[in-house]
């Protein structure tokens, strides 16, 4: 089954508006004017063939998110997130209109292993795209990030996520949040 989504990009400034033209005229005062980009994109579920792509991704936007934790263990850990942690989760793939992958998200059962965006295609609504599938999937989310990550800390708390604990990721050293989501709560 593919989900075919379009995302929008929002970039506003606050202006007067007088007058909004869109099946009916509405007249507003001060208000903030909304430049709306859509982007059109698919998620899909993963196969095989996607973990070199998706681990390349990973790598990618482990380096450029951790600078906290040495580069090379994230070198020395991409082959074993492409033999190991993909095959073993259930991974959603996101696609933009050309059909080239820019994101993935990684679950097992409720919990959020992974949800990562090329570099490069972030700030355009993929990992949003992504992370709300995976809400529309489950009633309750958990998952680990690291503290001094504070644009996905922010991320994930614009998206509902609240924190319940904090600790240390053993295999790195970093001090992590844990974090829930629950629908009940954002119904």
């Amino acid at each position: 089954m593919y989900l075919s989504l379009a995302s929008h990009q929002i970039a506003s400034k606050s202006e007067n508006i007088n007058n909004i033209n869109n099946d009916s005229s509405f007249i507003i005062g001060k208000a903030i004017s909304v430049m709306i980009e859509c982007r059109a994109m698919r998620i899909r579920p993963y196969t095989a063939p996607d973990s070199p792509v998706l681990a390349n991704i990973w790598l990618e936007a482990s380096l450029a998110a951790h600078s906290f934790i040495p580069a090379d263990y994230w070198k020395n850990n991409r082959i074993r997130m492409e033999q190991e942690y993909l095959p073993n989760s259930d991974n959603f793939v996101l696609e933009d209109d050309s059909g080239k992958v820019q994101g993935f998200i990684s679950l097992l059962g409720r919990h959020v292993a992974a949800l990562f965006v090329h570099p490069k295609a972030q700030g355009m609504g993929y990992g949003s795209a992504l992370l709300r599938h995976a809400q529309q999937l489950h009633t309750k989310l958990t998952l680990h990030v690291y503290k001094l990550n504070t644009d996905s800390v922010h991320f994930y708390e614009y998206h509902g996520f609240l924190t319940t604990a904090q600790g240390v990721d053993t295999s790195t050293g970093a001090e992590e949040l844990r974090m829930r989501w629950t629908k009940a709560q954002h119904s």
